[in-house]
């Protein structure tokens, strides 16, 4: 019995010795983990927004990390936060906060406690490095940082000697570059609807959204034998290219925190005339300040029908239908002009459309259309007769 005893004693102290850094309790410890999902994309406005919030007011950002803070030194400590950002190994941000009172037990701090100002934990400046501005630059363009390896650090050391690590915890991930906002709206309809949507101007105005202010716009024409394909068509040579340095481009600003955009872009009367009776594809590029493709849009379509052998109103008729059903809603719109079966029915332009009094014409409705889709105005429920 004694030899066993003096046996697992032995073992006591060689593992004391060899092993002293590991213990079941530490005084200080931190535990960070990076709330989004492995793939996602990164937005901008997650790292830097909430450092335009102040005290309660903290609202925008969404959570991005969270770590606990642990103290189990059974009393208060003076300390003080350094927090850094590293993408693919290279330095990115970093800050530090003020000295603080850590009290015993277990303190949450998140992205929008430390990067928001007002509080005690908030760091005085998140400072970008060199390779970190490089990189904000380019995805300032799109709200979607750059594809690769993330990884936040937070740290706690001693406030009286900041060479003294208390703990620190890390975690990373990858980060994709996708993700952002890239809606078309016209012409036509996505290419996986049955009916296609006629065009009877050969200058039509293309519309979407992006998060992005760049972007690649290519048409394509339907040939005889791909049969409907969208995939097919797209792989055909490109009737027609543009991008954003474009002048016939009117762009809008509909938000800042993400950006988002929506573009107009009018068929310039010198590009590759359409041909009457032909389907046309189009799709987006959103591209970053590199040039490289961030999100690519679903590929729509439209058939272009001669203006000169339709009547006249019904050209205006088809470009007010147009702005109905983007200021009315899917819902809406459909409620009023379509039938049980799908199709449009009761609605006759007869020429005149009136705003209160004031008779209106086509390009009041358009301005009505932008102030809309720029949060100017709002809108009461229609009258239509």
């Amino acid at each position: 019995m004694k030899k066993i005893i003096s046996l697992l004693l032995l073992i006591f102290i060689v593992s004391f010795l060899v092993f002293p850094q590991y213990s079941f309790t530490q005084d200080f410890k931190v535990d960070l983990n990076v709330l989004l999902m492995e793939n996602m994309a990164l937005q901008v406005h997650q790292l830097l927004a909430a450092q335009l919030a102040t005290g309660d007011n903290q609202q925008g950002p969404a959570l991005l990390f969270s770590a606990n803070l642990i103290n189990n030194s059974g009393s208060t400590k003076k300390a003080v936060i350094k927090f850094s950002i590293r993408y693919n190994g290279s330095a990115l941000a970093n800050g530090d906060s003020n000295p603080f009172d850590l009290d015993p037990g277990i303190t949450t701090v998140t992205n929008i406690t430390i990067l928001s100002k007002g509080n005690k934990f908030s760091l005085n400046s998140l400072d970008l490095t060199g390779e970190g501005e490089d990189l904000l630059s380019q995805a300032m363009y799109t709200g979607v940082m750059p594809p690769g390896n993330y990884e936040f650090e937070l740290k706690l050391v001693n406030a009286d000697d900041e060479n003294e690590e208390l703990a620190s915890g890390s975690d990373q991930k990858y980060f994709v570059k996708s993700g952002g906002n890239l809606v078309l709206m016209s012409p036509g309809q996505n290419a996986t609807y049955p009916d296609i949507r006629e065009v009877y101007t050969d200058q039509p105005t293309f519309q979407w959204q992006s998060n992005s202010s760049l972007f690649e716009l290519f048409l394509f024409e339907e040939q005889a034998d791909d049969g409907g394909d969208a995939q097919a068509v797209i792989d055909n040579e490109i009737y027609a290219e543009f991008r954003d340095d474009n002048p016939n481009i009117n762009k809008v600003t509909l938000g800042e925190t993400p950006a988002v955009y929506l573009f107009q872009l009018t068929y310039p009367p010198g590009a590759r005339r359409l041909q009457t009776g032909l389907n046309y594809y189009w799709k987006v590029n959103a591209l970053d300040g590199s040039g490289g493709t961030i999100t690519e849009s679903e590929i729509w379509r439209f058939k272009y029908v001669d203006p000169s052998q339709q009547d006249a109103s019904k050209i205006e008729n088809q470009q007010i239908l147009s702005l109905l059903r983007v200021l009315l809603g899917d819902a809406k719109f459909e409620e009023l002009f379509v039938d049980e079966g799908g199709e449009f029915v009761g609605y006759v332009f007869k020429g005149e459309m009136f705003n209160g009094d004031e008779v209106m014409d086509f390009n009041d409705l358009h301005e009505i259309y932008i102030k809309f889709l720029s949060g100017l105005i709002t809108l009461v429920p229609p009258i239509v007769e």
